[in-house]
């Protein structure tokens, strides 16, 4: 990605696209699951709702590099709103490092997607990154078909998509169009299962996700909340020797 800020992308719209992070090749993960029930049991249709807010603070730390970077995404549903002239759902996104690499750095991202009974379709999103001492940078990418993210699996089930994404660096001082990446995705539910985190013990869906850019493979683990106060939020994600995991939880307004 032209743009990576603990990958924006994935922050955008974790609540429906249980994909970890796209970026590190490799596998951290345990293959396995509990091969035991639903992955409908852990989303939430209310974090696309206006008046619902919600925020999940996270600590992710790079074993190799002995690095921890803490920060936090929230999350602002925004009603109706058109996206490359199609109708979709808008939901505001904005993440901030609060301390590790990269610390003061903020990313305000409008992701456009439909969510429907038993599945999402996202369509892309705009990135407005806040560079220390640089100013704004701003990004559109948009996902050619949109990215499909079905709800209902059963355990051990898995469902394959390609699309193009392409980036383009708008209204900034960096006028750029990225070369169109060819995107295969492969999400598989692996069961739900009990987490540990340090903001708290959690009942998750775990999901492996094989992502393929451009001949390049990467493999990460997702934990997504099933418990009711914190349905559809991120607890955990394992991708080759990054650990990330959520450190606070909240939702407002359900």
């Amino acid at each position: 990605s032209a743009i990576n800020i603990l990958d924006v992308n994935f922050n955008a719209s974790a609540a429906y696209n249980p994909n970890g992070s796209g970026n590190n090749n490799g596998n951290n993960g345990n293959n396995s699951g509990s091969g035991t029930g639903a992955s409908k049991e852990c989303y939430n249709q209310n974090l696309i709702k206006q008046g619902v807010t919600y925020s999940t603070e996270m600590s992710s730390t790079v074993a190799s590099l002995g690095t921890t970077t803490v920060y936090v995404v929230n999350y602002k549903p925004n009603g109706t709103a058109s996206f490359n002239g199609i109708s979709a759902q808008e939901l505001l996104t904005d993440t901030i490092i609060l301390s590790g690499v990269g610390t003061g750095t903020v990313s305000k991202i409008k992701s456009y997607l439909n969510v429907y009974d038993n599945e999402s379709l996202a369509y892309g999103n705009s990135v407005t990154l806040t560079l220390p001492g640089f100013g704004d940078y701003n990004v559109v990418g948009t996902m050619t078909p949109p990215k499909r993210t079905p709800f209902s699996m059963a355990a051990n089930e898995s469902f394959e998509q390609t699309y193009k994404y392409k980036q383009e660096a708008v209204g900034s001082i960096f006028p750029i169009s990225y070369p169109e990446q060819s995107m295969t995705e492969k999400l598989t539910f692996l069961g739900i299962e009990s987490v540990t985190v340090p903001a708290g013990s959690f009942k998750a869906c775990k999901f492996k996700h094989d992502s393929t850019v451009d001949s390049v493979t990467s493999v990460s683990y997702t934990w997504q909340i099933s418990d009711a106060a914190y349905r559809g939020l991120t607890a955990k994600i394992e991708a080759k020797d990054v650990v990330t995991v959520a450190t606070k939880l909240s939702i407002q307004g359900q």
